[in-house]
């Protein structure tokens, strides 16, 4: 299938808003990454025009951290669709998780810190990613990471919904919003929290069970965090409000200060993690 001057090649994978796929430009044999956003409905133009004004705004933020997007084309594909033109990556963090190949601990602080630093970057603009999850963390050839995939969450809230998030963006929707709402930078620093979990545990998830009424962070699966780790982690993965982090600063802060034998006194005081259990029941 050719999309604009792009060959479609083999496919990459698949998430909530489409699938991607490597492929290689006609006019230069270039191999980028696209992404074609099947999973949504956009065979009106009027819905083609308004998701591609949000792929544009992406495209327009510009940071080395943030992965780009070099082009939108508007497809006749099966009566309308969109796909996004990126460069193309070695893998995502995601794909280190699906193969059970945990990333070796001397890289954790530095995919950490990076990816704090391109989520703060937008967070000092006003603009929630809405969409963090290690699929949409991606490393090149020299384990460098990037962010991507900022406009979907944004497509979502204007109405452009699949039928379901996959069952790893679940795990990563903040507790009281929907997968559809407007993105907000206290759901970002829930997925960070998630994320990091998931990063220094090999590959576990904190909730055995992601729907919100029942989700509980287990000891057994916080095997490879040091308590105070584990307490910032517990203090980010919070729902209740007044106890969250009131920033993504606070919560990095808090987290840094953990990995050199200290935390926030009200992280120690709502969130400390004894050796035998531990749960966001102890927040009750």
């Amino acid at each position: 299938m050719q999309i604009g001057q792009y060959q479609l090649r083999q496919k990459l994978g698949e998430g909530d808003m489409g699938t991607v796929f490597v492929a290689q430009s006609i006019q230069t044999s270039e191999q980028v990454a696209i992404k074609v956003l099947n999973k949504i409905d956009v065979q009106s133009a009027m819905d083609r025009g308004a998701a591609a004004e949000i792929l544009d705004f992406a495209a327009s933020i510009q940071h080395p951290i943030l992965h780009p997007i070099l082009e939108v084309i508007d497809t006749d594909i099966d009566g309308g669709m969109l796909a996004v033109v990126m460069p193309l990556a070695a893998a995502s963090i995601g794909d280190f998780f699906a193969q059970g190949k945990p990333i070796p601990p001397k890289h954790h602080l530095r995919i950490i810190d990076t990816v704090i630093e391109g989520l703060q970057f937008l967070h000092d603009q006003e603009v929630a990613h809405g969409s963090l999850k290690p699929t949409n963390i991606l490393v090149d050839r020299g384990g460098n990471p990037t962010i991507t995939d900022l406009a979907m969450a944004h497509i979502r809230d204007f109405g452009l919904v699949p039928r379901q998030a996959t069952l790893l963006q679940e795990h990563y929707i903040f507790t009281d919003r929907l997968f559809n709402s407007t993105p907000e930078l206290a759901a970002d620093i829930f997925a960070l929290a998630t994320f990091i979990y998931q990063l220094l545990t090999g590959g576990r998830l904190p909730f055995s069970d992601p729907r919100s009424e029942v989700r509980k962070v287990e000891q057994p699966s916080a095997e490879g965090l040091s308590p105070l780790v584990h307490s910032v982690l517990l203090r980010g993965l919070t729902h209740r409000k007044e106890l969250a982090y009131p920033d993504l600063a606070a919560f990095a802060a808090d987290f840094h200060s953990a990995l050199q034998g200290k935390i926030d006194p009200e992280t120690k005081r709502w969130f400390s993690v004894d050796t035998n259990t531990s749960s966001l029941d102890e927040e009750e």
